[in-house]
């Protein structure tokens, strides 16, 4: 699976990144999960500033805490929160490894980089469903609006 995730990361990369992109795909995520009867929250961070937060109905204020953690977790690692986990895994760190505090920080999947070129400037963060799921939904938004095609870690 680390191999697809970091080809997400490799494709999944932005020319330009404004806060009318955020509006966008941050829509097109809500259009996404609903058509697919889901319920999710999303957050979408560039330059450290929130540009966009919207939260489904059925979601509860326990979603705006998954969204901050797993943020956390991808600035600190720069890569999405998914990859960070399996590389943990792979190299069989653990949060005391990392020194880490888990009521801040969460491994889990489902918050994404927002790369211009090469470098980082924020994150799209999906929270509500496995983290698979919510590390695909962002993926396949993603490759939709920057017309790219990508694999699938849920085949």
């Amino acid at each position: 699976m680390i191999e697809i995730l970091q080809k997400h990361e490799e494709l999944l990369r932005f020319d330009d990144f404004t806060n009318d992109d955020a509006l966008c795909i941050g829509q097109a995520i809500v259009q996404y999960a609903r058509n697919r009867g889901k319920v999710v929250a999303i957050e979408i961070v560039l330059n450290g500033w929130t540009v966009f937060l919207f939260a489904m109905n059925g979601t509860s204020p326990e979603h705006n805490r998954w969204l901050r953690r797993k943020r956390n977790f991808l600035e600190y690692r720069r890569t999405s929160s998914l990859l960070g986990q399996k590389i943990m895994e792979s190299q069989e760190q653990t949060w005391r490894d990392l020194v880490l505090d888990e009521a801040n920080y969460s491994e889990k999947g489902g918050a994404f980089p927002i790369i211009i070129g090469n470098q980082f400037v924020g994150s799209i963060t999906v929270c509500g469903l496995t983290e698979t799921e919510d590390h695909q939904m962002v993926a396949d938004v993603l490759a939709s609006y920057l017309q790219r095609e990508i694999p699938s870690i849920l085949e």
